[in-house]
């Protein structure tokens, strides 16, 4: 007669036991974190031997929840949200996307939790989740965009894959997501003469305020439009999140007095290539000869490192960025905090760049809310809020497509080049940016280097000559 197997085993006394049912060959573990309540979970496991290590590890991943004060088990979609909240803050900078987990943190804490709350993920049906799409629609009074359906799918979904992780619902469960909502537009644009408009009348929004931290803001703002309005960056996470660290300056003299590498900079520093190193003009004004020279002429690249909505990509700024980033730094580090524009490069500074000198930290969310309603205020004043074409409101994103569109047509800048520029792939450029008029097109396409090319007298090298003509003319 065979030995009988014993079916409960104390692994940790009054905190770990594996036991296997009469009717089972799989060993389930119960155990408690806090000597008060009590958990039983499958190890999945037939062999006692692969049992045991199985419950300690299941015993030790919930001690851990319980120091970080999240759920041990519970199928609440509230706490399952927990849980997928706390995999992604352990995650990022490791898992690819995650730059979008905070759009997905704040998609649970703003809907998916307020609908579903207390509700089992367990109990989730195909009627529920057209009630949530009702209920979230009401909420915002509008249905839902395309791409924000999208996301907000994708979070439900890494809420069902956490479930189905630990056990708590099947796979059959998880109900399908239909991507449905309103597609998108393309933003209304800015003119050239709008524009023209905007830079002409921000200097004097700047001054015509009675209130301290609003002049503060408005030139942080008009740093900001002049910005996206030379590179077409994009507005918002991009810049927003621009620190001093994050910038590169080359300059090279075309023209003018004869310069020479700051030896100081280069030296505090501890670079030895000058090539980001602002170059300081000769004390004297005249050459060798004696003549005057004329002031310094720069050719200004500033390269602008930004993480955003495609990750990491390079923007490209001239004049314009460079004299505005001067100006920051002028107003910005004054007094014992003086400073210049190639220490803050150089030195990797932390601070951000479009920010008041007293709220140089601010979350860019909160800079991101301010400017949207400060610009809005500006546009309306000046008759150039609503887009008298389409009878759309502008926003930031405006200044960006109006870059696109006439680096299109007056600049005939290849598509391939701008979308490096932009940070968006050609299809989309083509789809939502390209504005080109027929003008422009006819202009382009007429490309006189490419006739000049194939139609121009050339030398045809003797290897193109005919054959035939060469064997009757003895010649081959």
């Amino acid at each position: 007669m065979p030995a009988k197997i014993e079916s409960t085993h104390q692994l940790i006394k009054k905190k770990l036991v594996v036991y296997r049912r009469p009717d089972s060959e799989v060993w389930q573990c119960r155990y408690t974190v806090d000597g008060k309540k009590w958990y039983s979970k499958s190890t999945g496991e037939r062999e006692l031997e692969d049992a045991v290590p199985k419950a300690h590890e299941i015993h030790i991943g919930a001690r851990l929840l319980k120091e970080r004060n999240l759920p041990v088990v519970s199928k609440k979609i509230s706490d399952i949200a927990k849980l997928a909240i706390q995999k992604m803050d352990d995650n990022v900078g490791y898992e690819a996307g995650s730059d979008s987990f905070p759009q997905y943190k704040r998609i649970i804490n703003d809907f998916i939790v307020p609908f579903f709350g207390k509700k089992h993920i367990d109990s989730v049906t195909p009627k529920m989740m057209g009630e949530f799409d009702k209920w979230r629609t009401k909420k915002l009074g509008k249905p839902l965009a395309y791409s924000s359906v999208r996301k907000h799918n994708v979070t439900l979904n890494r809420i069902f894959q956490e479930a189905l992780e630990r056990g708590y619902v099947h796979k059959t469960q998880i109900p399908h997501l239909e991507t449905k909502g309103v597609k998108s537009q393309n933003y209304p644009t800015f003119e050239v003469v709008e524009i023209n408009a905007i830079l002409a009348h921000m200097p004097a929004w700047i001054v015509n305020t009675k209130h301290k931290k609003s002049f503060w803001r408005r030139h942080v703002v008009h740093d900001y439009v002049r910005v996206l309005i030379e590179t077409g960056a994009r507005p918002g996470k991009e810049l927003l999140n621009l620190k001093w660290k994050n910038i590169r300056i080359k300059k090279v003299q075309t023209g003018g007095i004869v310069t020479v590498p700051d030896l100081e900079a280069m030296q505090a520093s501890q670079s030895t290539d000058p090539e980001f190193i602002d170059l300081e003009p000769s004390d004297s004004k005249y050459d060798a000869d004696g003549n005057c020279q004329s002031e310094p002429v720069w050719d200004v690249t500033v390269y602008l490192d930004v993480y955003g909505k495609t990750k990491d990509r390079t923007v490209n700024g001239f004049a314009i960025t460079y004299k505005v980033l001067n100006e920051i730094v002028k107003r910005n580090y004054t007094g014992d905090n003086a400073t210049t524009l190639a220490a803050l490069t150089q030195n990797k500074s932390e601070d951000f760049v479009f920010r008041s000198h007293w709220n140089m930290h601010d979350d860019y969310r909160d800079a991101c809310e301010c400017f949207n309603h400060m610009f809005d205020g500006f546009l309306a004043d000046h008759n150039l809020l609503i887009d008298p074409k389409t009878g759309r409101k502008r926003v930031f994103y405006s200044i960006r497509s109006a870059f696109t569109t006439a680096a299109l047509n007056l600049d005939a800048v290849p598509i391939r080049d701008l979308s490096k520029q932009l940070g968006n792939s050609v299809v989309m450029i083509q789809k939502h940016y390209d504005r080109a008029t027929g003008e422009a097109i006819t202009k382009n396409v007429k490309a006189s280097n490419t006739h000049n090319a194939f139609f121009g007298e050339a030398q045809i090298p003797d290897i193109y000559d005919s054959k035939k003509a060469k064997a009757a003319d003895g010649l081959c």
